[in-house]
Formats: C-alpha cells, sequence, structure tokens
C-alpha cells in the first residue's frame, strides 16, 4: 500500500484513508467510520476542504447510500459525543499525519508512529 504517484485520484485517496484508520485505531463501523473523518480533518496534514473535496472526486458518498437510516441514526450520536475528544487529541499531536507521504512510515510500528505523532486513539 503506497501513495504512488501514478495511481487514480481516488485509489490514492482510499489508499492514505485506510492508512489513516490503521495509524488512528478506527475500525470499519460506521461509528469509525465517523471518528477517522474526524482525525482526518484535525490531524492530517488534508484538512477540511481537501477532505470533502477527496470524498467528492472519489465518489465517496454515494458508499454511504448503503447504510439503512435507522442504523445511521443510533451512530451520529456516538461519533458526536466522540468529536470533543478526537479534537483534542488531535490538537495535542506533535505534528500532523502527512495524509499524502506516508510511504515512509509504512515499515514503522505502529507504536512508534503513534509515539513520533502522539497520537491517543479513541477507545472502541
Amino acid at each position: 500500500m503506497t501513495a504512488n504517484e501514478n495511481e487514480p485520484d481516488s485509489e490514492r485517496f482510499f489508499n492514505s484513508h485506510d492508512v489513516a484508520h490503521v495509524v488512528f485505531g478506527c475500525d470499519s463501523s460506521l461509528r469509525g467510520e465517523g471518528i477517522v473523518k474526524l482525525w482526518t480533518i484535525f490531524g492530517t496534514t488534508l484538512g477540511f476542504a481537501k477532505h470533502i473535496e477527496g470524498y467528492k472526486e472519489a465518489n465517496a458518498f454515494a458508499l454511504f447510500r448503503e447504510y439503512r437510516l435507522r442504523h445511521v441514526l443510533m451512530n451520529v450520536p456516538k461519533v458526536l459525543a466522540a468529536a470533543p475528544l478526537v479534537i483534542a487529541r488531535a490538537r495535542k499531536m506533535s505534528k500532523k499525519w502527512p495524509w499524502k507521504s506516508y510511504d515512509q512510515y509504512l515499515d514503522t510500528p505502529i507504536r512508534e508512529i503513534r509515539r513520533e505523532f502522539n497520537i491517543v486513539p479513541i477507545a472502541p
């Protein structure tokens, strides 16, 4: 999994997104997806505007149509409850996670990455 400049933008975006799941300790549940989005906005070099743009370009919003309304309504409060803690922890990071240029960390143990960036994941 590398951020290859020859990959289509959507593939690079999702590779970076998948790496963020690992780095920030987020599962792939709807709650985990919401929390990784918060980490991405506040704790990576991507930021808010580019995050939204990346999702549009990758047509990722179509993926959310797969969830039932009941499931979404049950998980939104969980993500909102975690938001202040994620934002606070992202602000305490020593530096932002490099959204596109993470290749140098692919062989680094996750414990060392989290120590270097001062990342403290949110418990599931």
